[in-house]
């Protein structure tokens, strides 16, 4: 399905849905997420469960954690370069880098991808949530670049590249995308949706457990440990895509339309496929030095969340690495 197409189909289904409430100063970027914690009251309670490592008890024990911090969630995040706030009548908190080409269609996909995004995850959320804490959902901040981006993140500048997601906030850079795209904008859609999984690990701790848990192995110089740690992460985000995706396939047949087709998803799994570290790396991979996953977990992550309509899948900490 062509863009401007997609686009069209999926604005006549979000406009009958009262989504976007609330505005964002496009000069602090962090107001939105202070006000909305104080407003609400967030607070978080997660549980430590990752025992796959059975010769390590200090990687067994269960600890539990209440407060209303998460390290992994920054407020103080500021981007560098100059922006604009999108123009546009149907979803707000979205902003681009002035300068750059960045085109009117362009910013009405990502904007559109990231409409359905939260419309999805505002109703399952609490699914995936399956009483584990956290904080209750709320969406993240889109930003549009090109080629590169300067951030100030945690009191140091940093330019960065590529899609990404940090504090918050969900990077697209439309150069990537124009190289991810194959005959259809699908995988746009799949990378999107894989970023705005890191915000909901984010949300439920995962990655505040991550962080903790590589910190101590990287001081025990168990640098292979933390890889795989994040490894989990990358394929639980490409989990929660899957899921998205086939969220989009319900939401067409609910509504006599079409906004994934089969050919969509083989061209999905042909980009998970060539983001394998195995790929990226070719001759010189090895699992030691691997961090994102092969192509065939990538993949296969997916589908999981592809398929799998009651998130049962979700728990990767708790399999062994032979399971992954």
């Amino acid at each position: 399905m062509n863009l401007s197409k997609k686009i069209i189909i999926a604005l006549s289904l979000l406009c009958t849905s009262a989504l976007f409430t609330g505005c964002i100063s496009s000069s602090v970027m962090s107001d939105y997420y202070n006000e909305s914690k104080r407003a609400k009251g967030y607070s978080n309670q997660t549980e430590d469960g990752y025992d796959t490592e059975k010769s390590e008890e200090e990687y067994q024990e269960s600890t539990s954690q209440t407060g209303n911090e998460y390290s992994y969630i920054k407020y103080d995040i500021d981007i560098l370069d100059d922006y604009d706030e999108y123009d546009n009548d149907y979803i707000d908190d979205v902003y681009y880098i002035v300068g750059q080409d960045i085109t009117q269609s362009e910013m009405d996909y990502y904007s559109m991808i990231m409409a359905l995004l939260d419309q999805y995850w505002s109703e399952d959320y609490d699914n995936a949530r399956d009483n584990t804490g956290g904080y209750d959902y709320f969406k993240p901040i889109l930003v549009v670049y090109r080629d590169e981006i300067n951030l100030l993140l945690e009191g140091e500048e940093a330019v960065r590249s590529g899609c990404f997601y940090t504090s918050g906030i969900l990077f697209v850079d439309s150069a990537q995308m124009e190289d991810v795209s194959m005959d259809s904008v699908a995988p746009i859609d799949y990378v999107m949706a894989h970023e705005y999984g890191h915000h909901i690990q984010n949300l439920l701790g995962d990655m505040d457990m991550v962080s903790k848990r590589q910190y101590k192995m990287i001081a025990k110089r168990d640098n292979v440990g933390a890889n795989r740690l994040n490894i989990r992460l990358e394929l639980q985000a490409d989990y929660y895509a899957g899921r998205f995706c086939d969220y989009l396939e319900d939401l067409g047949d609910a509504n006599d339309t079409e906004i994934l087709s089969v050919d969509n998803i083989v061209e999905i799994i042909a980009a998970a496929d060539s983001i394998g570290d195995d790929v990226i790396m070719g001759s010189y991979y090895s699992a030691e030095l691997s961090d994102h996953g092969t192509a065939d977990q990538r993949k296969r992550w997916f589908m999981n969340g592809y398929k799998d309509d009651d998130f049962k899948k979700r728990n990767i900490f708790d399999l062994n690495d032979e399971q992954l």
